[in-house]
């Protein structure tokens, strides 16, 4: 049995395969920094092949629809564990303080997927850590870090990459982790490989060099953390949590010019919300619950703004600094 460890900033994380080509996706996918063996796990992955299993038919069905990376996943409550079936392709048991993720032969990119990320999740509640589906980055000349929350298709990434251009550093591109410090929500970054739209790409003409022919069906490509940061001369973030300076919400492109202004806590958190939390069928569950407890409180106590970005991107740098400079 091959073990793997990581520091989750806090609680530590045990992962075990029989083999390290089941191991290897989650470190390259999701960047995590391995360490030494430590006494005892918080929590532990075991990754394994094995054929494809429903759960009980009468078990309490939690969800069933589309989940990352885009496959049928049906959610049942089997004891007390929950039940990942993933499109006739893997199984995943989620506890507490364990998982059980199980892969056909040939699946396993599945390693790497968001299903396969709900264990991270469940790891870091253990050190009262919350996952976001946001950027983060830090400000220029400061160790202050803003969140930027847009679902796909608003531009989170096109923002991200134009103020990565102009001197912010990149904590995470979608990945955000919050973490109480001394009574204080701080954030660190998981980062994954940025996915760029070609149109992105037109927007930005100094991302060109970085750029192939190979766009996917949904005209994006990848593009590396660790590419991105050699072409811009600067040195990947580490995963230091940082103070939040404020929440910014993407609400659309604006055709005319950039426009940043204070956006009403209601309006963030119902924004936020629909982009983080998951709804079973009979309405929130109890791991969703802690989550919208702990969302509302991040935006209770952090300023919010609501960003529609205009055509000229080279000036949405100073434009956001002014306004947050503004609002001081």
């Amino acid at each position: 049995m091959i073990e793997r460890w990581c520091d989750l900033n806090g609680p530590l994380m045990r992962f075990r395969a029989e083999a390290d080509d089941l191991l290897a996706p989650a470190f390259e996918g999701w960047t995590l920094t391995e360490t030494p063996p430590g006494d005892r796990a918080d929590f532990t992955l075991d990754v394994a092949y094995a054929p494809f299993t429903e759960a009980p038919a009468d078990a309490p069905l939690l969800f069933e629809g589309v989940a990352p990376p885009d496959l049928h996943c049906v959610v049942r409550q089997v004891g007390e564990y929950e039940h990942y079936a993933i499109d006739g392709r893997a199984t995943l048991l989620l506890g507490d303080r364990s998982g059980e993720l199980r892969v056909c032969r040939g699946e396993e990119r599945l390693v790497r997927s968001g299903i396969a990320f709900q264990t991270i999740g469940a790891a870091l509640t253990l050190g009262d850590q919350l996952v976001l589906h946001a950027a983060a980055l830090e400000l220029p000349a400061s160790e202050a870090a803003v969140l930027v929350f847009g679902p796909s298709g608003f531009g989170k990434s096109t923002t991200t990459l134009s103020l990565i251009a102009a001197g912010w550093s990149l904590l995470s591109d979608d990945i955000s982790v919050i973490k109480r410090v001394a009574g204080t929500d701080r954030v660190w970054g998981l980062p994954l490989g940025l996915k760029v739209h070609r149109n992105t790409a037109a927007l930005l003409p100094w991302l060109k060099p970085l750029m192939t022919e190979a766009w996917n069906l949904e005209q994006e490509q990848t593009l590396s953390v660790d590419k991105l940061s050699a072409f811009l001369g600067v040195a990947p973030a580490n995963q230091k949590p940082r103070e939040i300076s404020s929440i910014v919400v993407l609400t659309g492109r604006n055709p005319e010019r950039h426009r940043f202004d204070a956006l009403a806590k209601s309006d963030a958190l119902r924004a936020i919300v629909a982009d983080n939390l998951s709804r079973n069928l009979q309405g929130i569950g109890a791991r969703q619950q802690a989550r919208l407890g702990r969302i509302a409180e991040l935006v209770r106590n952090v300023p919010t703004f609501g960003l529609s970005a205009g055509p000229e991107l080279q000036s949405l740098s100073s434009e956001i600094l002014t306004g947050l400079n503004r609002s001081d």
